[in-house]
């Protein structure tokens, strides 16, 4: 009889999929336009993407030592815990929960509805 149960294992790809995803987000399709406004050429908008990017790859090696240093379950909790006591690891958590991880739906609601504003017509 076979293990009905999914391994628990990330590869690589799996890992850097997922990292993407949550990095970009729902953003990727609403902001870039409101940036390229800021600057006056392509080029310009296209260095700032680039440093944006290198800002964001130096963020993630941060993690990657972090998550090194630190093998423990849960995540960011871990590290918060670690550096500023119980007590900050726990209003941490509670911040996560009821505002940091609720946020995005919110913007992706409102992306979601500008999309669907030019396929359905709604009168008004």
């Amino acid at each position: 009889m076979s293990d009905p149960t999914l391994p628990k294992a990330l590869r690589t790809w799996d890992g850097i999929a997922l990292l993407i995803g949550i990095t970009i987000g729902s953003g990727i399709y609403s902001t870039p336009y409101l940036i390229a406004g800021h600057f006056p050429d392509f080029v310009t908008t296209a260095i700032a993407w680039v440093g944006v990017g290198a800002f964001v790859m130096v963020s993630g090696l941060v993690y990657a030592e972090l998550g090194t240093r630190l093998p423990a379950t849960g995540g960011e909790f871990v590290y918060i815990e670690k550096a500023y006591g119980r007590w900050a690891g726990f209003m941490f958590g509670w911040a996560q929960l009821f505002i940091v991880r609720t946020s995005p739906a919110a913007g992706l609601a409102i992306i979601a509805t500008d999309y669907v504003g030019f396929f359905v017509p709604v009168s008004g």
